[in-house]
């Protein structure tokens, strides 16, 4: 894994060196093992590089011809790319899976990116053809971000690194600050920063003749009604062993990131099956303020002990959370309200002290429908003829909610649960864990547009309720929330995350199984469990942090010198008495607005820290 970035002078005007090395200087921590620039006419590309196969002979930026290449990249199937394109006459001068980019390209256009399993962010420049290519692996794991300024195309892994080559100061998107507030994150193709995008998931963006066009090249199977549950078993076990022993090809050492949970316990076991004699070590968080109940570390030490794993473990409080506040809002160059970035962050550190690669368990949830929210839109398409009176009645206790003191214990969930069956049953999926109303937005942020906040969730289709929830979790919260959180924690200590279940030939064969073989009944995750039966499986906790309780006690003083600064508001965004009323509402104990307030917090020391 590595940090990439570049530009290209669409009208032919010669490429500025010190341009692209002041993009390069801001993704030092992408690539802590070398760098490197190319520049040739009115194209230069830079690179940053984490070396993790052929540590010693696949330096970037690398060229054959015409073609130049830099790759945020992992490529699991370079080895047969290899060998097929050596079959036509290819030479290859590394042991480097990138290189395989490279000579694809040259084979096969910008086609070659169907080719690849992996997760890659990457970019050609092909000067006889004077074309730029970017591309993006199928779910996103890798960022990249792109901007036109005139007659200049910039592009880079992280947002930080285009803003350093723009003369004009940063300035906030609207449209992207709506969403942030709606969710918590940017879906793409959205970024923070006016003039700036991300490329989805999935797409490429070819930049030639003057003229940019972007599209997609991957999209998830259609529904197969006719599938058998035993073969889909049989299918989803082999397609998840070969995931996991594909993801172990490392010339550093590889390790595990063990939630104590179910997902990341199954990419141990297929692990430790694939390299009996030496089990990858296994990195967990331990919670010193466990209220909740949510520290799974003792489970943890049951798994890798079965294993046969060396197993570290982080103790993580609230003291760790303030110590990493600012190195985390300082990666994070865009806002970002998901919690768990912080023991990601904090436990990716502790990792990197021992190895350059781990594996985890992220994205099963996605694929197999693991969320409650499953559950409850089962529950809540069970009474779907009485939709129309669900929606006044969630939207009038919606209303008056966070202005009293009214809660029923369960309080948090109760509310997220009301805010979202208020909204109508297309944008649920979402709904079910968004941040703000869209209406609590109009009255938060001056600049609110005036359109639908969920017009791109309305145009994914899917199978059924289920199937179509889940495309739209994997187009959003998995891209948006759980990818990036993962990339930029890991990549701040030159930490790669691999993620086992996003492969996409498994993923294929998932999305392509009728909804009821993932959440059966109420019974979620239903088919993973019958495929691994023999796997001892406990109960679902997640990544959790206190923020409920640390606003009123360990974070007060963080809280209120973000919430309560006069220059927070100094220009115009955000009322500043609806934050003020959130906080003392959430202070007086009436009602839990730790998501809504660290969401806010998070805005402003981005603000702080950006603009």
């Amino acid at each position: 894994m590595c940090g990439i970035c570049g530009l290209v002078n669409l009208d032919g005007a010669p490429a500025a060196p010190a341009m692209v090395a002041a993009m390069s200087d801001r993704l030092v921590h992408r690539g802590p093992d070398g760098s490197g620039a190319h520049v040739a006419g009115e194209a230069a590309l830079g690179h940053r590089r984490l070396a993790i196969v052929d540590i010693d002979g696949g330096a970037q930026p690398m060229v054959a011809g015409d073609v130049a290449l830099v790759a945020n990249a992992e490529i699991f199937n370079h080895l047969a790319l290899r060998r097929e394109l050596e079959g036509r006459g290819h030479r290859f001068t590394t042991r480097c899976d990138t290189e395989a980019i490279l000579h694809g390209y040259r084979e096969w256009g910008p086609s070659v990116v169907e080719r690849l399993e992996g997760m890659f962010a990457f970019a050609v420049w092909d000067a006889s053809r004077r074309r730029l290519l970017l591309a993006r692996d199928r779910f996103g794991q890798k960022p990249l971000y792109y901007a036109r300024d005139g007659e200049r195309l910039l592009f880079a892994s992280e947002a930080k690194s285009i803003l350093a080559a723009r003369a004009e100061p940063p300035a906030v998107e609207p449209e992207a600050m709506s969403r942030y507030l709606l969710l918590d994150y940017l879906p793409s193709p959205w970024s923070i920063y006016r003039g700036v995008s991300r490329l989805p998931a999935a797409h490429v963006l070819v930049a030639e003749a003057g003229a940019l066009r972007i599209e997609p090249y991957w999209r998830l199977p259609p529904v197969d009604r006719a599938a058998d549950v035993d073969r889909a078993c049989r299918d989803v076990r082999e397609a998840f062993a070969d995931a996991v022993r594909k993801r172990l090809m490392s010339d550093q050492p590889v390790g595990i990131f063990l939630s104590g949970g179910n997902d990341s316990a199954l990419v141990l076991r297929e692990a430790a099956r694939a390299a009996p004699q030496a089990p990858p070590d296994c990195f967990t968080i331990a919670f010193d303020d466990d209220e909740g109940g949510f520290d799974e570390s003792e489970q943890a030490s049951l798994q890798a002990t079965a294993a046969g794993s060396r197993h570290h473990v982080q103790r993580f409080g609230a003291r760790d959370l303030v110590d990493a506040l600012d190195g985390v809002v300082g990666h994070l160059d865009e806002p970002f309200a998901d919690s768990a970035v912080l023991p990601t962050y904090v436990l990716s550190r502790f990792a990197a002290q021992h190895v350059k690669v781990v594996l985890g368990g992220d994205g099963a949830d996605e694929l197999f429908a693991g969320y409650d929210s499953f559950v409850a839109d089962r529950l809540d398409a069970a009474t779907e003829p009485f939709d129309a009176v669900k929606r006044r009645v969630c939207g009038a206790l919606a209303a008056i909610w966070p202005a009293s003191d009214l809660h029923f214990g369960t309080d948090f969930r109760l509310r997220q649960a009301a805010r979202a069956l208020a909204e109508d049953a297309a944008v649920r999926p979402l709904a079910w864990t968004m941040t703000h109303t869209p209406g609590e937005i109009r009255r938060l942020f001056r600049g609110a547009p005036a359109g639908d906040l969920f017009a791109a969730v309305r145009a994914i289709d899917g199978d059924d309720r289920v199937d179509r929830a889940l495309r739209i979790l994997a187009a959003t919260y998995l891209e948006g929330d759980i990818l990036p959180k993962l990339d930029r924690a890991g990549m701040a200590h030159g930490l790669e995350v691999r993620s086992p279940f996003l492969d996409h030939r498994l993923a294929e064969i998932v999305a392509a199984l009728p909804a009821s073989f993932k959440l059966h009944r109420l019974q979620s995750k239903w088919l993973l469990r019958r495929a691994f039966a023999d796997h001892t499986w406990v109960a679902k906790h997640g990544f959790w942090v206190p923020v409920a309780r640390w606003i009123n006690g360990e974070l007060a003083a963080w809280f209120d010198d973000l919430l309560l600064d006069p220059a927070s508001y100094r220009d115009g965004l955000i009322e500043r008495r609806e934050v003020e009323a959130l906080l003392r509402r959430h202070r007086g104990g009436g009602v839990n607005l730790r998501k809504p307030l660290w969401n806010l917090a998070m805005l402003f020391a981005w603000k702080r820290r950006w603009l």
